[in-house]
């Protein structure tokens, strides 16, 4: 089934429902097979059984009324009734001819052929002994025609009798027969039909199981698969790939693995350069402490130092305003001396 994989999943489908499909409607056309069996035996009843029953039926009630029609003019005695049952009786005869001839398509045996021959061959002798006996009733001759009709009449209008029963009979057996064998062939029939539904439901199941386990292997694989590569397995081996859907996802889980695997690559170097760089940060960190307390203490120092700086400049600012203050003193009093020079250089004057 390998060529299955290289099937998109529609495509499986379809050949799933083509093979299953095509299985039970096998199934079903033997079915049909098998009723077109019973339908032909069924015809060969209605066709044949039936009408030869039929035709036997008419021919022993067409002898059974010329046989009392008969019997109702050797009784007669009034010339115009009489004449009434010969026209009668020659309706009958000519009817029971033609029942005969209509019987002859519908045999279907040499033993019925033959059966059916002597009932014509009888009923030819019955007419024959019927007319004598009208014969000498007409001549005057009653006697002896009651003679006949008790004597030859009788015997010949038994045999009549039994040679028709005899066709009714053989035709009540083959349909007998024909019947069985209806039924026979459609308990057969149905049992095969049955057989063949419940055989090709099963093929059309185990086609569908195979199919749906293919698949369903595949995925199970796949899964697995993934898993692996959740759990962190970016090296592990993928099923084998195909052209349908499933094949298509196992390509793109092999690409996105191959990507995983990379970035995990990509995200180790990263880390370690990053953890280098840390190193280094941490390092300059470090040192930059090392220079803040040195830088510290130097300012310690040099606070230290502007403290005396400004003390001393606190002294340096007083002993100025003592001095401003005695230079101020000093310019007053060279302001009065030079007035008084000045007075004294216009009194010289």
């Amino acid at each position: 089934m390998r060529f299955l994989d290289n099937l998109g999943l529609r495509a499986k489908f379809l050949v799933n429902f083509l093979g299953s499909g095509g299985v039970l409607v096998l199934a079903i056309l033997y079915c049909l097979w098998q009723i077109q069996g019973i339908s032909q035996e069924t015809r060969g009843i209605t066709e044949g059984a039936l009408p030869s029953i039929q035709a036997a039926a008419d021919i022993s009630q067409l002898r059974l009324r010329y046989r009392i029609r008969s019997l109702e003019y050797m009784l007669s005695t009034q010339t115009d009734e009489q004449a009434k049952m010969t026209k009668s009786m020659a309706e009958l005869d000519a009817s029971l001819g033609k029942a005969f001839k209509s019987y002859e398509p519908l045999i279907a045996s040499d033993e019925e052929r033959q059966v059916h021959q002597r009932a014509v061959q009888a009923a030819v002798e019955y007419r024959s002994a019927v007319e004598q006996a009208i014969a000498l009733r007409a001549a005057g001759q009653e006697d002896a025609a009651q003679a006949l009709r008790k004597g030859e009449w009788v015997k010949r209008a038994n045999f009549l009798r039994d040679q028709t029963d005899a066709l009714s009979k053989l035709n009540a057996a083959n349909a007998q027969a024909a019947g069985e064998r209806a039924q026979a062939s459609a308990s057969s029939s149905i049992r095969n039909g049955m057989l063949a539904l419940l055989l090709g439901i099963v093929l059309a199941l185990v086609l569908s199981l195979l199919m749906a386990r293919r698949i369903a292997g595949r995925l199970s694989q796949t899964v697995v698969a993934a898993g692996r590569i959740a759990g962190g397995d970016l090296r592990g081996e993928l099923p084998p790939g195909s052209r349908d859907e499933v094949g298509q996802l196992i390509k793109a889980m092999a690409e996105m693995q191959l990507a995983l695997r990379e970035t995990m690559l990509g995200t180790r170097r990263n880390a370690d350069s990053l953890r280098q760089s840390s190193q280094d940060l941490n390092d300059s960190v470090q040192r930059m402490e090392h220079a803040v307390d040195l830088q510290s203490e130097a300012a310690a120092g040099i606070a230290a130092n502007a403290e005396e700086l400004t003390t001393s400049i606190s002294h340096v600012a007083d002993s100025t305003v003592e001095a401003a203050e005695q230079t101020f003193n000093s310019d007053q009093q060279a302001r009065q001396g030079y007035d008084a020079l000045q007075g004294l250089i216009g009194q010289i004057r």
